[in-house]
């Protein structure tokens, strides 16, 4: 069961929960849940990184990996890890567990990127613009 200890309400639910299994003393695993990215912010994403992949020339499946996680947020996304025999790798974290925060600072550095080598993003709120996007990448859906 998740609780939003935010809330007045729930967090009274919450403190009733806990104080009946602490009674039955049961054995209980607590996690702490962060926000995850929004509907817009993932709709938003997949459009921009479609927008990139028909101005260089690629997949959005390629745009996303080689550009919006190596190339731009490197730190947030790749993680070390060590494999059973010892040697290390890198792998890609997934953008599904993003927060709300990471995932606005690692579109607004793609934005940057993607500027700097000559294809404008349009911000969310660039209604029009983002219209404009969309009949683009649909005319290209078979090349993405």
């Amino acid at each position: 069961m998740i609780f939003d200890l935010s809330n007045d309400y729930q967090r009274e639910d919450f403190k009733k929960r806990v104080n009946e299994l602490y009674q039955k003393k049961v054995i209980v695993e607590l996690t702490r849940k962060f926000p995850t990215r929004t509907n817009q912010q993932n709709k938003y994403l997949h459009l921009i990184l479609s927008w990139w992949a028909i101005h260089y020339g690629c997949s959005k499946d390629y745009s996303k990996r080689r550009f919006f996680k190596w190339e731009c947020n490197k730190e947030t996304f790749v993680t070390k890890r060590t494999a059973k025999d010892g040697t290390e790798y890198e792998e890609l974290r997934s953008s599904a567990d993003l927060t709300t925060e990471e995932m606005t600072m690692a579109i607004q550095r793609f934005r940057d990127y993607c500027s700097y080598h000559g294809c404008y993003i349009p911000s969310p709120d660039e209604h029009e613009y983002l219209m404009y996007v969309e009949r683009e990448i649909s005319k290209n859906e078979e090349f993405l």
